[in-house]
């Protein structure tokens, strides 16, 4: 069973902490903080990266020539991985994917003149 865990971006205190309903592998779950103005809710995608860490919406992951940002699809019902030109299923290609950052905290990863 895929884990479900989400975590926030605090936009004014710029951190991340868990969010919402995590449900754990033993089928408990917990309730995150109380709302937070301006805080930005992302997934975890159930999958981990080449080197065994977690991949979040919002990362920004590296296949060794590109970079992507890691987001959910409506359209595909998935997570993507997508660049300016390309956009791959993370659940087929998240071994060969390294996560790098994050567009919260490193947007200058993706170009951005911050």
């Amino acid at each position: 069973m895929r884990e479900f865990k989400f975590r926030a971006w605090d936009k004014t205190r710029k951190l991340f902490f868990p969010w919402g309903f995590n449900v754990q592998r033993d089928g408990s779950w917990f309730a995150g903080p109380p709302s937070i103005p301006d805080a930005v809710q992302s997934q975890y995608t159930g999958l981990k990266d080449k080197n065994g860490k977690e991949i979040w919406e919002a990362d920004i992951a590296t296949d060794g020539h590109r970079s992507f940002i890691v987001e959910y699809n409506i359209s595909m019902a998935g997570f993507m991985a997508t660049s300016q030109y390309l956009m791959m299923d993370i659940g087929q290609n998240a071994h060969i994917l390294e996560v790098v950052g994050n567009i919260y905290e490193n947007p200058k990863l993706l170009g951005a003149k911050t």
